[in-house]
């Protein structure tokens, strides 16, 4: 049984889906075009350069240039940096260190405190090769020209990738989104509807597999698109009211659906028909965005697989927008991430933040002081690992590791492989077109995989480090075989850093990501209450709206990834983390809620105003508990729903909302 369980997860990662084809094709064709140029102009540090085409933005022309531009100027400032550090310092062993302790802590906050993680890891990664030029003591005027190539081979590089993107990419990143949305929407629709009609079991097998490719994709992908498409506010008055919300809940929904269709393999009970086409006319009613108000069915609430499904559409159904007053349309839209500030909004006073460049700074420091202690330079690569692995839980941490030590091992063996085997009988640079082509493809294929994607990107790394050592057929094996050495140090020290002395269960963070979206929610109906003007209270309200979509994205991943938690209390976190995911959509729909009334005419006398801020104390109330704070005084709970018997419909579908929270948190 588990080895089918593991069999049918390694066939849905590399099942074909829409754009996978293209994408991967595009992604090969940049490489070989890069590796042509690189090796026709005898271009050093070829393996970097050609590798940058994989951290590319690539859902859009346009956007691939934005991304390639940031990751140019990361890497001419991480190597420029390091550069005039040696010329001021006289390139003094001990202000290498400082500065590397530095560089290292600095990145640590960056990853965890600012919006800009990939920029800043880049920056790091390219300041601390640069570096390892001098520790190696190679003469100064190679180490600078070294240095020099690199910005060289990834110009050249992500120019090929912008290239290919601006003649063969998807220039309609928003029909894109809504497709993959509706398409989620569509299958659940179609499988409950061949349950209702008792349809015979091919049928059913189709629709069944659809579901399940869909529900394995998970939401990374959508948010990577949404992501592009606000960062450049690409008419994102045609994406639906609450986008970056709807996503996570989604993918949950995928995932119940999924499991049970995989356990009714053979159609459903007489007594389950009419549940399933009640779930099938709600799930009509998401798709067409009917907003649902009334509870037509609740079969069991919150009990079974049934229930669970029907409670999610339910919440996806009352996300729906009614018409907004005149004037206020454009307030309900995505909003431009540019707007955004560079650094969180706790950047500063989270100590969580601090803790965390802390920890990466440790780490990165002990791999560099090991790896020059016992003169083995090619252990560089403990310290890449310790960049690109580290993350604030320990689940997320060890699946990052897992992916990374994999994604070498393979790229590695099949680089060790090419050396022994295929580059002695290579002459031509046909032939290293062909077989670079086909390991890029396969790569790039596994990197464009729903939850292993980080395996494909190692694989490419591991192998292009290998295959371009220099400008002849390579003959050494040692170089593979330092750098996968290197990626078990590297993972060793974080494994006693992260995991043994300082650990963040995932468990753990995900209670303090819901009690922040609690708090947030609350303060929304507090603002709903407040004497303002509706613009006033919509730009307030706009700063939680995108706050509370970003923390259901980040729930999401610490749900998708605490299935990596090891030890005694495994079971017992994994169930935690379903239960909070579940409440987190419930709490997501009493947001959009409350939003929704500042688009609405709603009452606004002293009754529902004690009313809305009441409910915003109790959610406070609620999120402090989760915290581990001694809750601070309010209105209780039994005195807000006794009240909530008024004629305001908004406040009346607010307080449903609350009530369906209510009922998944323990008592």
């Amino acid at each position: 049984m588990e080895e089918r369980r593991w069999l049918d997860f390694i066939r849905n990662e590399l099942a074909p889906y829409p754009q996978r084809l293209s994408g991967t094709l595009r992604d090969t064709l940049s490489i070989t075009l890069a590796v042509i140029l690189v090796m026709t102009l005898r271009v050093p540090a070829a393996a970097i350069g050609i590798f940058n085409i994989f951290l590319l933005t690539r859902q859009m022309p346009s956007l691939s240039l934005i991304s390639a531009a940031r990751n140019l100027l990361a890497l001419c400032a991480g190597v420029g940096t390091c550069l005039v550090m040696i010329q001021v310092t006289d390139n003094d062993p001990m202000a290498r260190l400082v500065g590397f302790i530095v560089c290292m802590t600095a990145t640590g906050f960056m990853l965890a405190a600012s919006s800009i993680p990939a920029e800043a890891t880049a920056f790091c990664v390219f300041w601390f090769s640069t570096l390892a030029g001098w520790d190696a003591h190679s003469p100064a005027e190679r180490t600078v020209e070294t240095s020099l190539w690199v910005i060289a081979a990834a110009a050249l590089s992500v120019g090929c990738a912008v290239a290919v993107e601006y003649v063969f990419g998807s220039k309609t990143p928003v029909a894109n989104l809504n497709e993959e949305m509706e398409s989620r929407l569509l299958a659940v629709e179609q499988l409950f509807t061949l349950y209702a009609e008792d349809s015979d079991e091919a049928s059913l097998q189709a629709v069944r597999r659809k579901v399940v490719l869909l529900a394995h994709a998970g939401q990374e992908r959508m948010q990577r698109v949404y992501e592009r498409i606000v960062e450049r506010n690409l008419r994102t008055v045609e994406l639906p009211p609450g986008t970056r919300m709807r996503i996570p809940m989604l993918a949950d929904l995928m995932d119940l659906v999924a499991t049970f269709a995989l356990g009714q393999r053979s159609g459903v009970d007489d007594s389950l028909r009419n549940a399933c086409a009640e779930i099938a006319l709600l799930c009509g009613q998401s798709r067409k965005a009917a907003p649902s108000r009334d509870r037509p069915y609740e079969p069991s609430h919150g009990e079974n697989l049934l229930g669970r499904i029907w409670q999610t559409l339910h919440e996806l159904s009352s996300m729906q927008i009614s018409t907004p007053e005149p004037g206020q349309e454009q307030l309900m839209t995505p909003l431009p991430m540019n707007k955004q500030p560079i650094f969180v909004a706790d950047a500063f006073s989270n100590p969580q933040h601090f803790y965390f460049a802390l920890k990466t700074g440790a780490a990165g420091t002990i791999c560099y002081v090991f790896y020059n202690a016992v003169g083995w330079p090619g252990l560089t690569t403990s310290v890449i690992t310790v960049l690109v692995a580290a993350v604030s839980t320990t689940a997320a941490m060890k699946q990052k590791q897992l992916f990374r030590l994999l994604g070498a091992v393979i790229g590695g063996a099949i680089g060790i492989f090419a050396v022994s085997f295929l580059f002695p009988y290579m002459d031509s640079i046909t032939a290293l077109i062909i077989l670079v082509g086909a390991v890029t493809f396969a790569a790039a294929w596994m990197a464009r995989s729903p939850r292993t994607s980080y395996v494909g990107l190692q694989t490419a790394l591991a192998f292009y480090l290998v295959a371009f050592q220099s400008f002849r057929a390579p003959v050494l094996m040692a170089p593979a075989r330092d750098r996968v050495v290197g990626v078990g140090v590297g993972l060793l020290v974080m494994w006693f850093i992260f995991d043994q002395i300082t650990p963040v269960r995932t468990s753990s963070a995900m209670r303090l990501g819901f009690a922040r979206l609690l708090r947030e929610t609350g303060q929304l109906f507090v603002i709903c209450a407040a004497q303002q003007p509706k613009v006033t209270r919509m730009i307030q309200a706009n700063k939680f709206r995108y706050s509370v979509g970003l923390t259901m994205f980040r729930l999401r991943q610490m749900h998708e990834a605490v299935s990596y938690e090891f030890g005694s209390d495994r079971q017992a976190h994994m169930v935690e983390s379903e239960r909070i995911m579940q409440a987190a959509i419930a709490a997501a729909a009493l947001f959009w809620s409350g939003l929704e009334a500042l688009t609405q005419k709603i009452s606004e006398d002293p009754v529902s105003a004690e009313m809305r801020c009441a409910l915003g104390q109790n959610l406070e109330r609620i999120a402090e508990s989760y915290e581990g704070l001694q809750p601070g005084p309010g209105n209780t709970i039994s005195d807000v729903v006794g009240s909530a018997l008024i004629a305001d419909a908004s406040l009346r579908n607010s307080m449903a909302r609350y009530l369906e929270l209510r009922e998944i948190l323990p008592a």
